[in-house]
C-alpha cells in the first residue's frame, strides 16, 4: 500500500458510513410509516408478492400494490393479536420456533424435509412479525440487523 492509500480508504469509509447512516435514518422513517423496515419490505416483495408487468404500468402503481399487501399483513398481525391476545401470541412465537427446531433436527438425522422447514420458517416469520408489532420494535430490529450484517460482512472480508 502506498503512502496516502490509508487516507483514501479512510475517506471512502467515512463516505460509506455517512451514506449508511442516512439509509438507516430513511429505513427508520419508512418503518415508522409502514411498520416494516426496508429490508423486510424487500424480503416480502421477493418472497411472495409477484408483480406481473401488464398489471403495473408505473412505479407508483407498484408501490401502491406492495404497500397495500404490506398494510394487509400488518392488519392481519394486528387482528391476530386482538383476537388471541398478546400473551397467547408470544407463547405462539416460542411454539413455532420449537417446531422449526424440531424440523431442523430431523434434517440433521437425514430426513429430506426441506418443505416442512420452509413451512416452519414461514410460521416463525409470521410470529416474529407479530412480536415486533406487540413490542413496537420493528425499527430497532431493523437497525440491529443492519449493524450485525455489516459486522458479519467485515468479519468475512477479514478472513478473505
Amino acid at each position: 500500500m502506498k503512502k496516502g492509500d490509508g487516507d483514501m480508504y479512510a475517506d471512502q469509509y467515512r463516505h460509506i458510513s455517512a451514506r449508511l447512516m442516512r439509509l438507516d435514518e430513511l429505513n427508520l422513517s419508512i418503518q415508522k410509516v409502514s411498520g416494516y423496515t426496508v429490508e423486510q419490505l424487500f424480503q416480502m416483495f421477493l418472497s411472495g408478492y409477484e408483480l406481473k408487468p401488464p398489471e403495473y404500468q408505473s412505479v407508483e402503481n407498484i408501490s401502491k400494490v406492495v404497500g397495500a399487501k404490506v398494510m394487509n399483513e400488518l392488519s392481519v398481525f394486528q387482528r391476530a393479536i386482538a383476537t388471541w391476545g398478546e400473551d397467547a401470541q408470544m407463547k405462539m412465537v416460542l411454539e413455532e420456533m420449537s417446531e422449526l427446531q424440531k424440523e431442523i433436527c430431523k434434517l440433521w438425522r437425514g430426513k429430506d424435509n426441506r418443505d416442512a422447514i420452509a413451512e416452519e420458517v414461514a410460521d416463525v416469520e409470521i410470529m416474529l412479525g407479530q412480536l415486533k408489532v406487540m413490542l413496537d420494535i420493528g425499527g430497532d430490529v431493523g437497525h440491529h440487523k443492519t449493524t450485525k450484517l455489516l459486522r458479519l460482512q467485515k468479519r468475512l472480508e477479514g478472513q478473505g
